[in-house]
């Protein structure tokens, strides 16, 4: 079960950050779109990140809802965001989760996960071939467990049961989206996609 805190950990563990992106994909490491070049030094101009502020519109609460069956009210879902940041954090209590917080009560040993959590993190590189060469080093040395690659998603995706998280680069933007839903990790990766489509299709 994540808390606020916890999520805000995340972001601190994580070097990279922000996003732009639409649902046609190619399937790794394509080539970026032609950088915009500034004709006096010859370097790729810095782009803008849009979502700084604004992470949570990458998901609507209508497509958070259809995604993981949620009723606002029922089950106390709500999102959170950092100042300045482009973050998302989603929590929603699980259908049983009287159950599971029983259980827990029971023995503070067990993880019965009673509420779930999504967070969704923009890491913005600047320009294209700066997240390139960062996601050919992701990819590489399998930083923070991502080891599986991921096709038809952005510029290229990778995915790490480990930490349950989903990388997916577009342009100069990374789209970073950890979810805890299911109870097996790896079970996590298709509402994981389902929310990298919908946020895809903004950016």
């Amino acid at each position: 079960m994540f808390r606020l805190i916890s999520a805000a950990l995340f972001l601190g563990s994580v070097f990279f950050m922000s996003c732009q992106s639409d649902n046609t994909a190619a399937n790794t490491t394509a080539q970026p779109a032609a950088a915009t070049i500034d004709t006096t030094t010859g370097m790729p101009i810095r782009q803008p990140n849009p979502w700084k502020n604004a992470t949570c519109d990458l998901l609507t609460d209508e497509e958070f809802c259809t995604i993981f069956s949620v009723d606002i009210k029922r089950d106390f879902a709500n999102r959170r965001t950092l100042p300045d940041k482009s973050y998302c954090l989603r929590t929603w209590k699980k259908p049983d989760w009287r159950d599971r917080e029983v259980r827990e009560d029971k023995n503070p040993n067990i993880a019965a996960n009673p509420e779930s959590a999504l967070a969704i993190e923009i890491v913005d590189f600047g320009t294209a071939p700066s997240a390139l060469a960062q996601y050919d080093v992701t990819k590489k040395d399998r930083i923070n467990g991502y080891d599986t690659e991921v096709p038809g998603l952005g510029d290229g995706a990778l995915w790490s049961s480990r930490e349950s998280m989903l990388l997916v680069k577009k342009n100069h933007l990374f789209l970073q989206i950890k979810l805890d839903h299911a109870d097996v990790a790896a079970d996590n990766l298709p509402k994981a996609k389902e929310v990298a489509v919908a946020a895809l299709k903004k950016m």
